[in-house]
Parts: C-alpha cells; structure tokens; sequence
C-alpha cells in the first residue's frame, strides 16, 4: 500500500511486494495490506481425539502435575487399546502445555542471584551439639562458625561457644585474617539487621582487594 502511495506503478509495487499483479489490485480496492485482511486461525481443522477423555487426563494430572503428555498417552492406551495413534501425542503435549498455564498447579517462584567477586561474604552458625562430640572422655558441646565469599565459595570454619555478637564478631575477624582481604560487605544469615559494609566499617581501606 505504502508503494502505491508513492506513485509506482501498480505491476512494480506488485512484484517488489512479491506477489501477483491481481492480488495487488484486490488489496488496492479493499484499501488494506495483506496482514489486516488475515483471520487469525482460532478454530480447530479436525476433531479433539481427546475431547472424551479428557476428564480422566485431567484426573491424572491432579494427582500427579508433572505426568508428561507419552506417560499418559501410553495410560490412555492401555485403557483404549487402538484408540489413540501415535500422530496424536503432539496433539495432547499442546493441551497439556494450555492446561497448566491455565489450570495447573502454581510454579515456583525463582529469582536469580548474581554474585560479583569480592562483593559479598555469609556466614551462619551450625550447632553441632546434637553429635555429641567426646574429648577425652568428655561431652565438648559447641559450635561452628560458618564463613564464605558468595563467588567463589572460599569457606573458613571456626569453634564457637554460643550464637552471640562476640562469637559472631570473633568468626569474622578469623576468617579475615585467614582471607588476607576485605569483601564489600558481610551478610550474616542469622543477623536480621542489613548486610554490614565491611570496608567502610574499616574506614574506607580494602588491605589487598579481594578477587574471589
């Protein structure tokens, strides 16, 4: 249409649109290109071969919604041997794709984490009481400090007596040492504070930036 518009010839426009000089001149009368005159395809060319079973798939699926569409054709056909051909597995892989973005069960959520070296450290607490731990001869409660860069998964462990701000302070400080360096900041998993910025708590200063 844009081509006619612009004075080229009728039989040019045509053949530069790639089609025939007579399909040029219908769309010229109806004043329309080829794309608004097209029904979109809604309906089905044959009938749903699994129309009169489909409650019993639907049965199926609530016990289990991770059946795949060949497990449960292969149940539909020991069910109705002969019934359904091989040709229509592509058929019910398409209703059960419709199915569960519209009556299946909800998806988990899952948001991807990006970790960036030297950006983030973590750290928790394991108690380790429950093994009842011996030295000689006597029960050695305690816990263990658990210590590592999100990136690279460098890990440092230390001996705790309890899950306090000493021992939590004492765990960082060690595994600092160990590390030779400061990430940006420090996240630890029981704290419900924010993440802490470990190097403007040192005042600014990174002793030999991390490249975990």
């Amino acid at each position: 249409m844009s081509l006619l518009t612009q004075g080229i010839a009728q039989v040019t426009a045509a053949a530069k649109a790639g089609m025939s000089e007579r399909s040029a001149r219908k769309y010229g009368r109806l004043g329309r290109a080829p794309s608004q005159v097209k029904v979109p395809h809604t309906w089905r060319t044959r009938p749903d071969p699994f129309e009169g079973v489909w409650l019993e798939i639907e049965a199926l699926l609530r016990q289990d919604g991770g059946l795949q569409a060949k497990t449960i054709w292969s149940e539909l056909n020991e069910r109705y041997p002969g019934r359904f051909s091989v040709g229509q597995l592509r058929t019910l892989q398409r209703r059960l794709l419709a199915w569960r973005a519209t009556s299946g069960p909800d998806r988990e959520v899952f948001f991807p984490q990006t970790h960036l070296p030297g950006e983030q450290a973590q750290s928790d607490f394991t108690d380790m009481r429950r093994l009842e731990v011996m030295i000689a001869g006597q029960p050695f409660p305690h816990l263990l400090y658990h210590f590592v860069l999100t990136y690279s998964n460098w890990e440092a462990v230390s001996i705790c007596p309890s899950e306090s701000f000493e021992s939590l302070s004492a765990g960082v400080q060690s595994a600092l040492w160990r590390l030779g360096g400061v990430p940006l900041e420090h996240a630890p998993t029981t704290s419900r504070r924010r993440p802490m910025n470990l190097r403007r708590a040192a005042g600014g200063t990174s002793p030999n930036g991390i490249a975990n």
